[in-house]
């Protein structure tokens, strides 16, 4: 077990100099759906045959190899097959060289997630030009393939932890989806749309939900329902980051996730309750009531430091050092419902801090602050943390 905590701790020690990547397109419009309430499948003009493929598509037995294969082609050690240019390219040559595509983008942001609840993971990128958002290249593991699939922005609005998200083609033609995916194409399954119905000289809007006709009550239900959906975290496309969070990945799936109270012995109210408080107190800046929820001494992984805070009063004395304004908002709407955790603790945010029940009087308490993405404090069996 102690061998296993250190691997987790060596997890968020991953960090190198951030490269800025440079990206283009060709000409897209084409080969993107629109995303219309008409057509679900997006076909790239590959061989038929491929959507044979797809049937008998084999996954990997563990999603490890998944998302170390993504990390080589986001780091430009390997290649990905282009959808849209129909062959295999690196990440650098698909962005920055204008005779594969037609422009010039740049990758800003990407999210790691299951989009079509396969147990297997997505990455989506975030492309820009000019600093303006206009694509989405999805990442996507098969038959031991990465393949990327070209999506325009107005396609993939609003990406949800399920992997629903918003379309939209005009103000009266929008909808929600979710992505299947083929080696040739990709298909969007519509779970409910409004569309302009043009009859003779009126327009009238229809409400659709899993392709049945609704009343504009049911489907605005609908709506709300989707849009109340957890949102992904969108980090910022780094070196650094693609390293650590896809390392965090791979430790949340080698390490099975289990319900709260299997390793903390508080119930999932409690958990929640406490993860709340931790982002109100933070928020309100109440210093000296965090600090009593804190199990010293502990560890805090600033950009560019580590400080060790020994007891309460050191903690206060560097509170706005850790607690600064980017690390406030980054935390501000850090989901604290449906908490998971594993042998090391509970995350709040995308890691920023962990909490664990500690065994000295049984409370949960805050065991590691990444105010810029570090490591885990190391330490003994019997630490505070109660493990699996």
């Amino acid at each position: 077990m102690k061998s296993r905590i250190i691997y987790i701790l060596l997890v968020f020690l991953l960090s190198t100099s951030i490269t800025a990547c440079r990206s283009s397109k060709n000409n897209l419009n084409s080969n993107n759906s629109s995303s219309g309430s008409d057509s679900k499948i997006t076909d790239t003009s590959l061989s038929s045959d491929s959507e044979s493929e797809n049937t008998n598509a084999t996954m990997p037995s563990n999603n490890n190899s998944v998302l170390e294969a993504y990390k080589s082609v986001l780091l430009n050690n390997d290649e990905f097959f282009s959808i849209d240019s129909k062959k295999k390219l690196s990440l650098n040559d698909f962005l920055t060289n204008k005779e594969i595509n037609g422009t010039i983008f740049e990758v800003t942001h990407f999210t790691v997630l299951d989009m079509d609840s396969d147990e297997v993971p997505e990455v989506v990128l975030e492309l820009a030009v000019d600093n303006n958002p206009e694509f989405y290249e999805v990442l996507h593991y098969m038959n031991d393939t990465i393949y990327g699939y070209n999506i325009v922005y107005r396609g993939l609005e609003a990406l949800k932890t399920d992997g629903t998200f918003q379309y939209s083609n005009g103000a009266a033609d929008n909808g929600y989806g979710k992505l299947k995916f083929q080696s040739n194409a990709y298909e969007t399954d519509i779970l409910g749309y409004v569309k302009s119905i043009q009859n003779n000289d009126n327009i009238t809007i229809g409400y659709f939900i899993n392709n049945k006709s609704a009343t504009e009550e049911s489907y605005n239900s609908f709506m709300k329902e989707e849009d109340e959906k957890k949102d992904v975290v969108w980090h910022e496309f780094s070196q650094k980051n693609v390293e650590t969070e896809l390392s965090v990945h791979l430790t949340l799936q080698d390490e099975e996730m289990k319900p709260m109270e299997v390793y903390s012995g508080h119930s999932k109210e409690e958990i929640e309750d406490f993860a709340k408080k931790v982002v109100e107190l933070i928020q309100n800046d109440e210093s000296q009531d965090l600090a009593e929820i804190i199990q010293y001494p502990l560890n805090v992984n600033l950009d560019e430091q580590k400080i060790y805070i020994k007891d309460k009063d050191t903690f206060l004395e560097k509170y706005n050092l850790i607690f600064n304004d980017k690390f406030k908002l980054q935390i501000k709407d850090a989901y604290t419902k449906d908490i998971w955790g594993n042998s090391v603790g509970f995350i709040i945010g995308n890691g920023d801090i962990w909490f664990a029940n500690d065994s000295s009087d049984s409370k949960l308490k805050i065991i590691v602050i990444n105010s810029g993405k570090g490591e885990m404090p190391k330490g003994e069996e019997g630490n505070g943390i109660i493990r699996g």
